[in-house]
Parts: structure tokens; C-alpha cells; sequence
């Protein structure tokens, strides 16, 4: 009795410490087996599905590369939609008739078990065959000898196999003629001539001239040379006639039930059967042999542990794809391909779970799972639109772009996040809820191998499309494809209150052990930064003795700077706190010259007053940001360095690349005429690399780089050496990035997460999403992520949509204030293309750059500059709290009415800030 209670307790326990322990968590592995481990985490792949795990083995919790069982749990959806909840990716490819086409490796590749996966020390490779290389139709022989046809059955064995083989063909042998015996009069067929004296008899098929007109019209059909059945001659079958003489022959049935050829092809897998062997005996009775399918694609994808996480790389320059297939019309052509989706469905979220999925449009925007909004997917490009496609078209300004090559999905107590390491700049991030293509919400990123754009051609007849659509024009591809690498870092987290805040922190992490960024000193967080932007010159038209003209106008001179840094000081604002950018000093102002060497415009003051303001500036400590772009030839010269021809981006239909300087609301068409050129990439080295030497001879110790922090522009050259993708112009931007940086401090506008590890502030970084449709709320995620590590603001005060909100945002994310303005007043830009620069007097906001530097140099907000976030939340609609590092706190109201927090009132449109100091 005794040991029977001791050895039930024993199972008990046993239970318990299983169920509850990481080892429990393998009752969800059914089928997985493990391919790799370190000491945190074990990665698993499913053989029969390609599908991987990996599992945490200090809690024991298991991620997903599709969703566990969801052929069982995918009920709303079904066919090809349902069946790419077991791809890894897809891959969208165009045909020989520009139509798109997207595959993926469960319905291509798995369903016909054409990948290998071979062993890596840290993961595994696994090799996929898009596209069935054998047709169902491939396998099962539609002629074959006796001496074939008992081959198969010897090596089949099951009866049933055999018979429903048998079924499907019909035996036929020739047989010498008896005496009496002749041949039937036949229509258009001489038996004579190829029977000689033997006749077909056979014991499936009822024996006189129906059976001499079925073996030569099967005859016509297996053989494509002959197109009318009276042409057969004894020559063209000598094989055939000769194996129907001495052993007979089986032909396929013509129109066998599909589903038993399915059986008999996964029978002859079985026993090693394969096309190659049908082709085998097809020779052997001169009848054509099945081809392979040539349309087919191969590509490789691996998955290694790293830590904690899980790296997913693609060799890019591994895929293959059908080049030079000669079709219908003999004609060689490619299929190439232009995108691939990685890892779709990973760690998807069904209709059933809560949270939200993370995208990095603007500052940060949450998609909460099962919001409803099914009406639309979310896909927008990593790091804003590439110029040298869409710079044609109308855009509004205002839209925020995604800066940070991130995404993430928090569902119950569990989250992920993934980082795009190699192949940022060719990402899209896509997002659905569940409902719009399934039933699981996911986030994924999409790479463009090869970009491509429809070309209208004028004058052009119209092409017929399949379906019937016509088209005038054709698409145009990039010359090449990307042939790099594609990396995704997956990190993982976990816990009841895990939330963007955390996938934010972990970023912020990541930049600090990556790129290199680390936190200000203890000494300089008390600091109070202070932007102050003067514009320098503009180019306008005005009438110069009746006739227009575009000229220089100064709105802020080299002198003039000194007057406003005076009245600016005398304000309380320190020198040492005070960033100064200047836009529009060199020759030509906002528009300048081409960069090549430092020219400054002689209506601000020349070469000699530019020193002079420097100098002034160092006496005076503070930092000077002097503005140049590398990115736009604005103003194009004789003998200026710079030939379109040459040194201009291309589009995709190979002419020069250009942007509208300026475009009409109303009409969404560009200003002809006012336009710049796109400089290639290959152009920018030089270009940078002659700028800096010239700048350093002026020693001046900041540079800021405005376009360098927003776009990312590809040169699509006809000549593939010429080429430049938009990851190689990703890596020549940061090459020129490096460059300034060896000798420079530097300012960038907007923020890329390509310049993090160069920049020293960042200006225009934004406060918001862009408001897409699918998105539910803005976070600041990117401020979180940036949070003592470097100064960052945001639009400028004084040109801010909301004043107010502008300056709240700044509080509640740790901003730094930022002006952009001019010794000229405002009036000087009315009716030109700089109207947008509508409040820029300086004397009209001296008084709030007063008062908003006292607010953010009082001794509890100064808690919040260069100190990093460690918390955010939305208490209730319109009241958000931000913690930093001090255990300073920030309540922030954007509502018109005051709200209460712990027995506190926030006054409407306004802040407090809770410390110890603040407490005292």
C-alpha cells in the first residue's frame, strides 16, 4: 500500500515538473525535430513542412514560423489563400508577357517535395524548387513495352496497385497474318504500307479498323512531327512496330480519372520510378518523352541561432530563375523576379488573440489585432520612396515615411520584433489583419530584387494582355537584379506587460551593440539644447527691367546672423547650448550649386564674412551646422563638374531622373521647368569627397546633411555595371556619411536609421504616423529608441501645423526646441515656391523661443534632456505619461479641459512634471 502511494506520488511529480517546465513545452513540436542549439534557445524544423521552431529554453516558450495547425484552425478561408499559411515566403515573378505572378514555397516547392535541408553548425539550409518541375502527367507513361510494363509491376506487388494500373492502358501486339486474313479498306491510311503482313489484335479494344485508326491516331498524338496520320511510314516507328511484333505494347487510356493517376504517381515515387524512366520508355517506341518544366526557380534560405536570436539570411544572388526559354513565338525570354515575401505568417496571431502589431511608420504606429479594417493591407518602403521611380508623382510633404528598418507583433504575453540587418533600403513592410487574407493577423517584409514600373509609350498599338486587358507600353526592369545578402535579426520577448516600450528599449539596445551609439555623460544630460535654423539665400523671379528673371535674395546674411544671435542670447538661451544650422549659404542659396567646392553666395557676404561668422561663432561656443545637399544637382552650370548625361540617376525607362521642385495642389502636376536633377549615387563619392577636403580648409567643426536623413535614391543605368541598386546607394550614403564624420559633427534632417551612428542631431523627426487607414494609434517609438543617445527635434515651432501640440510632443518625448528663421520678414517669400516658410521673421518669435527655453531649462524639465525613456503609456484619451531615467515623469494633456492623475490636475493643453525634485 505504501509503495503503491510512493510510486503514484513519483508520477505526480513527474507530471507536474514536465508539464510545467520548458521540457512541456514539446508537447507542441509534433513532427519537429531539433536541427541546432546554444545555450538559449533550440531551433526545430518539421521535415514534412519545412516549418521551424524555436523554443526558449529558460521559460520554455515556442515561436512559430506559421501557425501551429492551421490546416485544422483555417476555417474562413480556403484554396490558395488557405494553403499559404504553410509557405515560409513567396516570391512574385513576371512572364514573357509582363503578367505578375506570385508563388509560394508550400503550394510549389513543399507540396511536391523539391527542397533539401542540410545542417549548419549554428541552424540549418533549406534549398527550395519553385515550381513542379515533373507535371502530374510526367510520371505515369502513356506507352510502354511489355518487358517496361512488368518491370513496374514486379517492383509495385500490391494487387490493387497493379490492377488500377492495368486499368489505365490497353494492350495491344501485331500478329501475323493467317491465310485468308487481310488488311480493312482504311480512309486516308495505308495498312499495307505500314502493317506489312501483320494485323493489330488486341484484348482490351475490339479488334478491326477501330483499332488500326486508335494506334495511328494515338500515333499522331505522341508525336508532334506528324500532323496528319496518312503520313505515318514503317520509318517513323521502327521501334514501336518491332515491340509490338515481339512482346505487344501498353498505351495509356485517353482520358484516365486524374485521381488515379495521382495514386499511380505516388506508387511509382515510391518504387523510384521517375519521368527520367518514362522518358526512357517513350524512346524505346519513338514517341516524344516529356520535357522538364523549364519555368522553375530555386532559392536557398537559412535559419541560425545567434544568442538569443533567430537570423533569417537569403543569398539573393542564389536565386535562380528561367532565363532565355525559348516560347510559342521562338522567342527567348527571362522571368524574372521581383520580389520576395520572408516568412509571412511568422508567429501570427488568430481572430481570437489581443494585442497589436508594431509598424515604424512615422514616429511608430500599433495595428490592433482583429481591428475590422479589412478593407485594406499596410505595405509602405523602409526608409521613404526611391526618387528614381516615383519622383514624377505628386506627394504630399506632410506624409511621414518609415525611418527604421523594424517591426514587431505583441500577442497575449508574448512579442516579437524583427530587424532588418542587410537589405533595408529594398524593404516594404506589410501588414493584414485577420479577415483580409485570413484568418491570422501578420507583419512581414517584402524585398525588391528588381524594381520594375509600367512604361506608357505614346503612338504605341496597344498589346492584348491574357484575360483581354490591352496595354499600351511595357514594363521596364532594373538592369539587374540585387545580388547581396537579405538578413532579418527576429528578437524575442516575453511577460504579462510586455509592450512597444520594450520592443523600443530593445532597439535602443541593439543600436548601442551594433552601430555603436552609446549614452550622453552624466556631465552633458543637464544640458538645454536649442536648434536655431536662419535661411540664407532663395532664389526667386522678379522682374529685372521688365523682363523676369531669377535672381538671389538674401533673407539672412553672414552679418545679419550676428544681430540675431545677440538678440537671441539676451533672451537667456546659452551659447553653449545653441545649435546653429544655415541653410542657403552656398552660391545660388537653398538651390544651390553643385557642391564641389565651398562657394559661399556673395549676397549673404562672400568667402572673407563667412570666416569672420565663424569665428565670431567660436568665441561665442557655439556649434554651426552649415546645410549641404549631395543628393539633387538644383542649379546645373557650364563647367560646373556635373554632366545629366553622365552623372545623372536614371529612371527605369532610362532618361535622366529629375523632381519637380514644386508641385500645384490642384492639379497634381509639377511646375515645368522647375526641376533637379537626381545625382547618381556613383556621382556622390566624388562629389562628397571634394566637398570635404575644401570644407576642412575652413575648419569649421559641424556640417548638416538634409537629404542624406530622408532618402535613398537608386541610379537605374541600362548598363548593369553602371547600375546602382538602392542597397549599394543605402552603403555609398553611409560611406559619405563616414567620410563627414571623421572630421565633423553632424546634423541630418528627418532621420534615417542609416545615419544613427553618424549623426549628432537630428531636426524634423516625427511626432506621429502618417495616418494610414489600418493604423489605431501613434507611439513615439523612434524617440523611446533615440533617448539619450542623440538630440533630436522635431518640425519647427514656428512653422508647426499646432503650435502647442508641437511643443507638448516635444516634452513628452524629450525634443529638444527647434526654430527655423530669418533676419528678413516673412513677407519676402510670399508668392514664390518658399511659401512654405510662411512665419520665419525672427523678431515675431523672440518672445516664445524665450519662454519655451526657460520651460525646458526649469530645473524639473531638465530631467527629461538627454535622458533616456524608460516608460510611455496612454493613461486615458489625450493623457499620455513619460518616465525617464531620473525617475522624472512628464503628464501630458492634449485635451481642452484639465484632467486629474493621482489627485493632481493637468491643466488643458499643458504638462507637469513629477521628480523628487519637483516634489521638494
Amino acid at each position: 500500500m505504501i509503495q503503491s502511494i510512493v510510486i503514484a506520488a513519483v508520477i505526480i511529480l513527474f507530471s507536474v515538473l514536465f508539464f510545467s517546465s520548458p521540457m512541456g513545452a514539446k508537447e507542441n513540436l509534433t513532427g519537429f525535430e531539433s536541427a541546432a542549439e546554444n545555450r538559449y534557445s533550440k531551433l526545430y524544423v518539421n521535415e514534412s513542412t519545412a516549418e521551424i521552431a524555436i523554443e526558449n529554453k529558460l521559460d520554455g516558450s515556442i515561436r512559430y514560423s506559421n501557425p501551429p495547425d492551421w490546416e485544422e484552425k483555417e476555417t474562413e478561408f480556403g484554396g490558395t489563400a488557405k494553403e499559404k499559411l504553410g509557405s515560409q515566403f513567396s516570391l512574385t515573378y513576371y512572364t514573357g508577357v509582363d503578367v505578375e505572378r506570385t508563388i509560394d514555397n508550400n503550394t510549389e516547392s513543399i507540396a511536391y517535395e523539391q527542397y533539401s535541408i542540410e545542417a549548419l553548425d549554428n541552424g540549418v539550409r533549406i534549398e527550395f524548387d519553385f515550381r513542379e518541375e515533373w507535371d502530374l502527367d510526367h510520371w505515369v507513361p502513356k506507352i510502354i513495352t511489355k518487358e517496361g510494363m512488368e518491370n513496374i509491376k514486379e517492383d509495385l506487388e500490391d494487387e490493387d496497385t497493379i490492377n488500377l494500373l492495368l486499368d489505365q492502358f490497353d494492350f495491344i501486339t501485331l500478329q501475323k497474318f493467317k491465310e485468308g486474313d487481310e488488311h480493312p479498306d482504311l480512309r486516308g491510311v495505308d495498312p499495307e504500307t505500314l502493317f506489312g503482313e501483320y494485323k493489330p489484335i488486341s484484348p482490351d479494344l475490339e479488334e478491326g479498323e477501330n483499332l488500326y485508326y486508335y494506334i495511328v491516331d494515338r500515333i499522331e498524338e505522341l508525336r508532334s512531327d506528324i500532323d496528319d496520320v496518312g503520313e505515318i511510314i514503317p520509318d517513323d516507328i521502327p521501334n514501336l512496330l518491332e515491340n509490338m511484333k515481339h512482346q505487344g505494347i501498353y498505351i495509356r487510356i485517353e482520358h484516365p480519372m486524374p485521381f488515379h493517376l495521382e495514386d499511380i504517381t505516388e506508387q511509382l515515387k515510391k518504387i523510384g520510378y521517375t519521368p527520367e524512366d518514362k522518358i526512357e520508355d517513350h524512346m524505346q517506341t519513338d514517341m516524344e518523352f516529356p520535357e522538364r518544366n523549364q519555368v522553375t526557380f530555386h532559392l536557398p534560405i537559412e535559419y541560425r541561432l545567434d544568442g538569443e536570436d533567430l537570423l533569417v539570411v537569403i543569398d539573393s544572388g542564389e536565386i535562380q530563375y528561367p532565363q532565355n526559354i525559348l516560347n510559342e513565338f521562338d522567342e527567348l525570354i527571362d522571368f524574372p523576379v521581383h520580389s520576395i515575401d520572408i516568412l509571412n505568417f511568422f508567429e501570427a496571431a488568430d481572430n481570437r488573440e489581443e494585442g497589436y502589431i508594431f509598424v515604424p511608420d512615422g514616429a511608430g504606429g500599433l495595428i490592433e489585432l482583429n481591428n475590422q479594417k479589412t478593407g485594406i493591407s499596410y505595405s509602405r518602403q523602409v526608409f521613404g520612396d526611391d526618387m528614381a521611380i516615383s519622383a514624377e508623382t505628386y506627394k504630399e510633404n506632410y506624409i511621414e515615411q518609415i525611418h527604421l528598418p523594424v517591426f514587431g507583433m505583441i500577442k497575449e504575453d508574448k512579442a516579437f520584433m524583427g530587424i532588418i540587418e542587410e537589405g533595408a533600403p529594398l524593404a516594404n513592410i506589410k501588414a493584414n489583419v485577420a479577415g483580409r487574407i485570413s484568418s491570422y493577423n501578420n507583419i512581414y517584409p517584402e524585398f525588391i530584387l528588381r524594381p520594375v514600373k509600367f512604361i506608357e509609350m505614346e503612338g504605341e498599338a496597344p498589346a492584348i494582355m491574357p484575360g483581354g486587358e490591352t496595354r499600351t507600353g511595357s514594363y521596364e526592369f532594373q538592369s539587374r537584379p540585387y545580388e547581396g545578402e537579405i538578413k532579418v535579426r527576429y528578437k524575442f520577448l516575453k511577460g504579462d506587460d510586455v509592450d512597444y516600450v520594450d520592443m523600443a528599449l530593445e532597439y535602443r539596445n541593439y543600436l548601442m551593440d551594433s552601430e555603436g551609439l552609446d549614452y550622453y555623460s552624466e556631465g552633458s544630460r543637464s544640458a538645454t539644447p536649442f536648434v536655431l535654423e536662419l535661411i540664407g539665400a532663395i532664389d526667386v523671379n522678379r522682374p529685372v527691367l521688365g523682363i523676369p528673371r531669377n535672381v538671389i535674395e538674401p533673407l539672412t546674411t553672414l552679418r545679419q546672423i550676428e544681430t540675431i544671435i545677440e538678440d537671441f542670447t539676451e533672451t537667456g538661451i546659452e551659447n553653449h547650448n545653441l545649435h546653429l544650422k544655415y541653410k542657403g549659404w552656398l552660391s545660388g542659396g537653398i538651390n544651390h550649386v553643385l557642391p564641389d567646392d565651398v562657394n559661399v553666395e556673395s549676397e549673404l557676404g562672400g568667402k572673407e564674412q563667412f570666416a569672420k561668422l565663424y569665428e565670431y561663432l567660436q568665441n561665442k561656443n557655439i556649434s554651426f551646422y552649415p546645410e549641404v545637399n549631395f543628393l539633387y544637382a538644383r542649379r546645373n552650370k557650364w563647367l560646373d563638374g556635373f554632366s545629366v548625361r553622365r552623372d545623372a540617376s536614371r529612371f527605369l525607362n532610362r532618361t535622366q531622373g529629375f523632381i519637380y521642385n514644386k508641385f500645384n495642389r490642384a492639379s497634381l502636376l509639377g511646375s515645368e521647368g522647375d526641376y533637379s536633377y537626381i545625382i547618381s549615387p556613383r556621382k556622390q563619392r566624388s562629389l562628397v569627397s571634394n566637398f570635404a577636403a575644401s570644407y576642412r580648409e575652413h575648419d569649421i567643426s559641424g556640417i548638416a546633411l538634409g537629404d542624406m536623413g530622408t532618402q535613398v535614391n537608386s541610379d537605374f543605368n541600362h548598363n548593369k555595371e553602371l547600375t546602382v541598386d538602392r542597397d549599394q546607394a543605402g552603403n555609398i550614403m553611409e560611406a559619405n556619411l563616414n567620410e563627414f564624420n571623421s572630421s565633423f559633427d553632424i546634423m541630418v534632417s528627418g532621420g534615417n536609421a542609416l545615419t544613427y551612428p553618424y549623426a549628432d542631431v537630428i531636426t524634423e523627426i516625427p511626432f506621429s504616423s502618417s495616418g494610414h487607414y489600418l493604423l489605431d494609434q501613434d507611439i513615439p517609438f523612434i524617440q523611446i529608441a533615440l533617448s539619450g543617445l542623440i538630440d533630436f527635434a522635431g518640425e519647427p515651432v514656428n512653422l508647426a501645423e499646432n503650435y502647442r501640440k508641437n511643443i507638448l510632443k516635444s516634452v513628452e518625448t524629450g525634443a529638444i526646441p527647434y526654430f527655423k528663421l530669418s533676419y528678413s520678414p516673412s513677407l519676402q517669400v510670399k508668392q514664390t515656391r518658399f511659401d512654405h516658410f510662411y512665419s520665419i521673421d525672427y523678431r515675431d518669435w523672440l518672445g516664445e523661443a524665450e519662454e519655451i527655453y526657460e520651460t525646458f531649462s526649469n530645473e524639473h524639465l531638465r530631467y527629461t534632456n538627454r535622458h533616456k525613456i524608460i516608460d510611455h503609456q496612454q493613461i486615458t484619451e489625450g493623457l499620455y505619461k513619460t518616465t525617464f531615467q531620473e525617475n522624472t515623469s512628464v503628464i501630458v494633456n492634449y485635451n481642452r479641459f484639465p484632467e486629474e492623475y493621482n489627485d493632481m490636475t493637468v491643466p488643458a493643453k499643458d504638462f507637469i512634471v513629477l521628480s523628487e525634485e519637483a516634489r521638494r
